[in-house]
């Protein structure tokens, strides 16, 4: 008999999960007597024997290569060499070892501009074999233990991340994430979100009879006035809705909701926004828990302001239709 190594469902590189236990069994066809004998291929260190933690089990039509828990440094190019007399074979697999990826580098804080903090980071030095695809970012107010998602996956090493809230100190946190999943975080910390500067009233100082008229209106100093008020809202268990209403004032107020009290700004169950002097509260899949007292609060260097409405949820209507 010739003989032979069938390598019939070993197509392309073997990728195994590092700490994951894992079996290589390769079958043959060869004389009885014949040995085998598994190598480690090193490329231009030339081949040296298989590490004492890999076990090779072989029968007389097959050979198998049990590793408990492989390591990234496993990763390599391995030999399964046939001998049967005179007659030889052999076939080459590569094993590729990969793990979540390693900490993303060198966090650094780019700028605070208003209620907005802008993030770098360099690529983690090791993606454990298995390319990078994307960063989670996530932040955490200095007050709580507990961590939100603001990006689940940004493809570039920076972010702008939107919408703190003023006077708070915030941390945040990088995973670097690629095909086998998250990897391990990189956090940076904390960072203050500042309160706007007094405005300097002697900026406006009259020089002309007409001054006022050579500051555009909408820059004119004036404390923040709602011109649309919140509505009372009904809404239905698992459907979103939003609260809106409507404001004025320079320089560009601060805005914070609440709900019964406590602030909703930045949960996750809510998503707020403000463009073109409209303010919005979104509450995503609302369930009875939202029901409440909303309160949005708007503050500048001139003053403050708030408008409140209640926010009341039921459950979605059961019609029964009876046949005729």
């Amino acid at each position: 008999m010739l003989a032979q190594i069938i390598l019939t469902h070993w197509q392309g590189p073997i990728k195994v999960k590092a700490g994951r236990k894992f079996t290589i069994k390769i079958p043959f066809e060869a004389n009885p007597g014949a040995s085998i004998r598994w190598i480690r291929d090193d490329g231009a260190n030339g081949a040296r024997t298989i590490p004492s933690e890999f076990k090779i089990y072989s029968s007389s039509d097959s050979t198998s290569l049990y590793v408990s828990s492989p390591e990234l440094d496993d990763s390599g190019s391995y030999s399964i060499q046939l001998l049967d007399g005179n007659y030889r074979d052999f076939v080459k697999l590569h094993l590729l070892v990969v793990n979540v990826p390693g900490p993303p580098l060198e966090p650094t804080i780019l700028q605070v501009v208003s209620n907005t903090v802008e993030l770098q980071w360099k690529p983690p030095r090791s993606d454990s074999n298995s390319a990078i695809t994307g960063y989670l970012v996530e932040k955490r107010d200095e007050r709580s233990d507990d961590w939100f998602v603001v990006y689940d996956r940004v493809r570039q090493s920076c972010c702008s991340i939107c919408s703190l809230v003023v006077g708070n100190n915030y941390f945040f946190r990088i995973k670097a994430i690629n095909d086998v999943g998250v990897g391990v975080p990189v956090e940076v910390g904390p960072v203050c979100i500042p309160k706007p500067a007094p405005v300097d009233l002697s900026l406006y100082a009259p020089q002309l009879s007409n001054w006022a008229e050579m500051i555009p209106p909408q820059e004119r100093p004036q404390k923040p006035e709602f011109t649309t008020p919140l509505n009372t809202r009904t809404l239905v268990v698992g459907y979103s809705g939003t609260l809106t209403c409507a404001i004025r004032g320079f320089p560009r107020p601060t805005i914070r909701w609440f709900k019964n009290s406590i602030e909703v700004t930045t949960h996750p169950r809510f998503r707020a926004s403000w463009g073109q002097g409209i303010i919005q509260l979104e509450i995503l899949r609302s369930s009875l828990s939202d029901a409440g007292t909303y309160t949005c609060f708007a503050q500048n260097a001139f003053g403050e302001a708030a408008v409140t409405a209640d926010v009341f949820v039921r459950q979605p209507t059961i019609m029964n239709c009876s046949k005729i």
